[in-house]
């Protein structure tokens, strides 16, 4: 079973879902500066990697796939995401009804659970609802030309970066070309270009990190993603900005070429990690709110060094009960399609 899977997918899925929490729980603080750096910027700068990663994996594992029909492609993917979404929404309700009473039930799982945390589904709904299509072009048109698709990602993703940088209005729009989809392909990219030195290409990617991490926080303002931003719409928190993608992209091919010229299986540790990853993610939006509305008795009262150590050991306890509960829930047999383990 772990001879079919690929090692370095489902290494990347157990950082993308570390990233998400990272970047929910370093919000619970304003700021935590030691030494000139201010930690909590840093871990939500470093934590924002995890949705791109899971995008790219997405375009890893289903373009360049023969589909026999759109409809099959459907029926076979969108269960798997909205099953777990709505009993996650559900199980949320129970607990808002008890903090929050039956008057504000609905607004506040509008408002907290769909609307501010819950964006990811959304986004992946579009993403599966195109990839049959572009998977088609990519099928007919091969690797060579999916370049210019990036090509144009990156230019686009330069221009809006310059836009919001230097507060130029533009009425350009290449949001067809810097949408969730665009991390998509720029996965299957880099999943499948061949890659002749990867030491070379691993020292190539920790500089690109780097200096993508650097410009992002100094500049975080640099990123184009929020609601009611002048400069461009996108109903998303996804960050197309260069350095983002530069981020991403950094720690995806990295991973990969760890592993290139490996025969190394996934342990089962990872494989289950991996498996709970979608689990894990929607069952920690409740856990996340949980803490921030009931036990601020962690997050208060703390500065420096003593947020940072918060900061990580809230990090891994969240990491580590929801992938617990996202496991225990795929062992009971009515509940295992609604885990999230997949």
């Amino acid at each position: 079973m772990n001879q079919q899977r690929i090692k370095y997918l489902d290494d990347l899925r157990v950082i993308g879902i570390f990233a998400i929490i990272l970047v929910h729980i370093a919000s619970l603080w304003v700021t935590s500066t030691i030494v000139g750096v201010d930690w909590q910027k840093l871990a939500s700068t470093i934590g924002n990697i995890g949705v791109p990663i899971f995008l790219m994996i997405s375009g890893a594992l289903l373009l360049n796939k023969n589909y026999p029909t759109v409809s099959g492609f459907y029926k076979k993917r969108f269960p798997r995401i909205t099953i777990p979404f709505i009993f996650w929404i559900i199980i949320y309700g129970i607990y808002s009804l008890h903090t929050t009473g039956i008057s504000n039930l609905s607004y506040d799982i509008a408002n907290t659970f769909l609307n501010n945390l819950g964006w990811y589904f959304y986004l992946i709904v579009g993403v599966y609802l195109a990839i049959p299509f572009i998977n088609e072009f990519i099928r007919n048109r091969g690797l060579n030309e999916v370049r210019y698709f990036i090509m144009i990602f990156i230019l686009a993703s330069v221009f809006y970066t310059a836009c919001r940088f230097f507060n130029i209005t533009s009425y350009l729009d290449l949001r067809f070309f810097i949408g969730g989809l665009s991390y998509v392909i720029v996965g299957y990219y880099l999943a499948n270009v061949k890659i002749k030195s990867p030491k070379k290409v691993m020292a190539g990617t920790v500089l690109l990190f780097l200096i993508s991490l650097f410009v992002s926080y100094q500049i975080p303002e640099i990123g184009v993603y929020e609601f009611n931003n002048p400069y461009l719409y996108l109903n998303s928190y996804l960050d197309f900005s260069i350095f983002r993608l530069g981020l991403g992209a950094s720690v995806f091919l990295f991973v990969r070429c760890l592993f290139l010229n490996t025969a190394t299986t996934t342990g089962k540790l990872t494989l289950s990690i991996s498996k709970a990853s979608y689990g894990m993610y929607l069952s920690h939006i409740t856990l996340f709110l949980f803490i921030r509305n009931h036990l601020s008795i962690f997050t208060a009262g703390a500065n420096g060094f003593g947020i940072v150590i918060r900061l990580v050991l809230m990090t891994i306890g969240v990491f580590l009960i929801t992938w617990i509960v996202t496991v225990i829930l795929s062992k009971i047999p009515y509940l295992k399609e609604f885990s999230g383990y997949h």
